[in-house]
């Protein structure tokens, strides 16, 4: 396998942010949307399997929602961040542009 070099761009990071926001942060949004799509209404588990499921199972429904809201927020957090070094690389780029006078 042949050594390849690779490089990192202010222009490749903000290609990694705009597909966090245009892909990741969409996607996640849309699965948490979802799981109101999977309530079961009574009498979906019957009398019984209401008392006994219903409310674990409701319980594990808000679960699944903080995880993807617990997703959202670290996805929002890589953006920001990798804002900070994009600005950060950006100089590094200019700082080391050589200037002929």
């Amino acid at each position: 396998m042949a050594i390849q070099d690779r490089y990192v761009t202010s222009k490749a990071i903000d290609g990694v942010i705009h597909q966090i926001d245009d892909t990741l942060l969409p996607w996640l949004q849309e699965l948490h949307d979802m799981v109101d799509a999977t309530t079961v209404g009574f009498p979906g588990f019957g009398l019984v399997g209401e008392v006994v499921f219903g409310f674990l199972y409701r319980a594990k429904q808000n679960d699944v929602r903080g995880e993807f809201k617990e997703a959202m927020t670290v996805a929002h957090g890589w953006t920001e961040n990798l804002g900070t070094a994009k600005k950060n690389w950006r100089a590094a780029e200019d700082a080391s542009t050589v200037v002929y006078t």
